[in-house]
């Protein structure tokens, strides 16, 4: 029984890189898509409403321990 290293990983790479590289066309597209909806998810929320604090709640720090 004889086994031909140098014939057998590259019939395996052959093959299967015609199927992989489909299915890596599909996952950029994917990722574009999610990339996509989340820069307008972002770009869509409200700016952040600054408050002053309420009494004397935020105006001194305890830093004893």
């Amino acid at each position: 029984m004889s086994i031909s290293i140098n014939a057998s990983p590259s019939a395996a790479i052959a093959g299967a890189s015609s199927g992989d590289s489909i299915g890596i066309a599909v996952l950029k597209k994917a990722l574009d898509a999610q990339a996509s909806s989340a820069g307008q998810l972002i770009g869509n929320l409200p700016a952040p409403a600054l408050r002053a604090p309420v009494g004397s709640l935020g105006h001194s720090i305890d830093t004893h321990a």
